[in-house]
């Protein structure tokens, strides 16, 4: 254990020096447990204030006694824990682990002083890599984890994200740490868990160094996407008009190669947090931009109409109420759907405060004989 004490050490005095507020995502799992035992070890040494949020998602039958552990092991170590219980609905397509975890990160942000200290390891990296891989996800969905990272402006920590779960399931077992088992964990229906017990198995079984390589692989993913930023980056300032409501001039877009024009799309549809569409409908979108009539209204669906009443709450107010209450600064929304949320937090922002008339809507990027923009019909 003395190992990754000083491991961990080194991270809060490379990144945090000046933070003495930390939030551990506890689950109740091997890894998170071990993570919470390093971090009261560590608290008084570093002298940071420890605390930890178990999310109760209500999915397994032994949730509540999950939350009861966790609330014991905080108890033991005194360490101060919330618990936030949630609803995990599976809607709009999206998978029921993707929604637990968008609920997990919001609960979370309930906490925008602290660094958020997750306990992935090298295991879930290589795990996030193969899957993300067999989804055909895009290269940022491809890079996988960062050790650190900004999330709504919310720093998030990963110091174990180097560290094989062999070496955790040896800690854990030589100090006789308990912690709970997620029984869906064996159910290889969901794609990690298919990827964690068959598929990695028989590649590791063929090359043992495979996990070496694909971490490199992961290293080079993630300088990639850094030099695509930059370059998108300096290619928005270029091509962007407008005050409020930014634009992208039409005739410098269309003087960039296809390529920069992709992924100068991807950067300015991530700038208002809409989940990015298809590679295949950006191209198409591009392919209209540079050679359809502007008149023919080329445009990209970012978000289905989104009903007035968008959350599961007793008292779920208008989209209109919601968006003016907030005047472009939305919070994250307590049992609302994680993908309603998202694009309410999104279509909020961009109103301002001022939301149009419409109780209901559709949002598309288009283009006119000008600009491309993000439009609300």
């Amino acid at each position: 254990m003395r190992q990754l004490l000083d491991q961990l050490t080194a991270g809060y005095a490379k990144f945090f020096r000046n933070k003495t507020l930390f939030l551990l995502g506890l689950s109740g799992g091997m890894d998170s447990v071990l993570l919470l035992n390093l971090f009261a070890k560590l608290r008084q040494q570093l002298l940071i204030e420890v605390s930890a949020v178990h999310v109760n998602h209500g999915i397994s039958a032994n949730a509540d006694n999950w939350e009861q552990f966790c609330v014991k092991a905080c108890q033991q170590l005194n360490i101060p824990l919330e618990v936030s219980r949630v609803t995990v609905n599976k809607l709009g397509g999206e998978s029921l682990e993707n929604n637990a975890r968008q609920l997990r990160y919001a609960a979370f942000k309930n906490y925008p002083e602290h660094v958020v200290v997750l306990a992935h390891h090298q295991n879930d990296q290589v795990e996030t890599l193969i899957s993300q891989l067999l989804r055909g996800s895009d290269i940022h969905n491809l890079a996988a984890m960062t050790d650190l990272s900004t999330r709504n402006g919310q720093l998030y920590w990963r110091p174990l994200l180097s560290t094989p779960r062999q070496e955790i399931e040896s800690l854990v077992a030589k100090y006789k740490l308990q912690y709970i088992e997620d029984e869906s964990n064996q159910d290889t229906s969901y794609l990690r868990n298919f990827v964690r017990h068959q598929l990695l198995p028989l590649i590791l079984s063929w090359d043992t160094t495979v996990f070496s390589k694909l971490i490199g692989v992961t290293n080079q993913l993630q300088q990639t996407t850094q030099l695509l930023d930059e370059i998108a980056l300096a290619d928005f300032n270029q091509v962007k008009t407008g005050g409020d409501k930014i634009m992208l001039d039409v005739d410098k877009f269309t003087q960039l190669t296809s390529s920069r024009q992709i992924n100068l799309l991807s950067y300015y549809i991530h700038l208002y947090k809409f989940k990015l569409p298809s590679r295949k409908k950006i191209i198409e979108f591009v392919r209209q931009v540079n050679f359809a009539r502007w008149d023919k209204k080329p445009s990209l669906i970012l978000a289905t109409a989104i009903p007035a009443r968008v959350c599961h709450s007793r008292e779920s107010k208008s989209l209109r109420a919601i968006a003016t209450q907030w005047h472009g600064n939305p919070p994250s929304v307590e049992n609302c759907h994680p993908d309603e949320t998202q694009s309410l937090r999104a279509i909020a922002t961009q109103w301002r405060g001022n939301p149009p008339n419409d109780s209901s809507l559709e949002v598309k990027l288009v283009r006119n004989k000008n600009f491309i923009y993000i439009q609300e019909s």
